[in-house]
């Protein structure tokens, strides 16, 4: 009210989905899945170029599914979602390291129990991802945020704990890739969002 001018909130996970799947590494895909991760693990899921939130505006939240029954409490409410259980502090802890990065980096180096960290971090994580293409059966998935720079380390386990869980969809054919815009998603997301506001109106 005080702008005088319509104003769109959207939260940093979904734009960056909104500005990957328009104009970045998602880019083309009909059905698309979008994660970051870092401090927490955001998510997002656009069709046919549409963000779709669902009838409550949470549509998207893909690391919280529960992959572990009464498994440890996520900030959401709930117990054993897969952000309780990947998200960068959890990776951090299981690694012996004092960042997420630092796993990474020592798992580059060989360390064997940083790389355990990483495909225990990968296999909950990617039981989400493996639940949520066989709902929607996307042709991608973007994976972004600070934890993402590490490139194949995060995205191999990633795709072979997806491959290891999705049986009905061709597996093969879901390209599992990095992010492309880099730490300037979420701002082309937010500005995307509100030019579709503006011209949905």
């Amino acid at each position: 009210a005080a702008l005088g001018v319509p104003v769109t909130i959207i939260n940093d996970a979904r734009a960056f989905v909104l500005a990957e799947g328009t104009v970045g590494a998602g880019k083309g895909a009909r059905t698309l899945i979008g994660i970051t991760l870092g401090t927490g693990i955001g998510g997002g899921i656009m069709i046919d170029g549409r963000l779709r939130l669902g009838s409550f505006g949470r549509g998207g939240e893909i690391a919280h599914q529960i992959v572990l029954p009464d498994g440890p409490a996520c900030g959401c409410g709930n117990r054993g979602c897969a952000e309780a259980l990947a998200r960068a502090d959890v990776l951090a802890e299981m690694g012996g390291k004092e960042s997420a990065e630092a796993v990474y980096r020592a798992a580059a180096a060989g360390d064997e129990d940083c790389r355990r960290a990483i495909d225990t971090a990968a296999r909950y994580l990617g039981i989400a991802l493996a639940n949520a293409v066989t709902l929607l059966g996307p042709e991608r998935i973007v994976v972004g945020g600070g934890i993402s720079a590490a490139g194949d380390l995060v995205l191999d386990p990633l795709r072979a704990a997806v491959r290891a869980h999705v049986t009905l969809v061709p597996v093969d054919e879901i390209d599992i890739v990095a992010a492309e815009l880099g730490s300037g998603a979420g701002a082309i997301g937010a500005a995307l969002a509100g030019l579709l506001a503006a011209t949905d109106t």
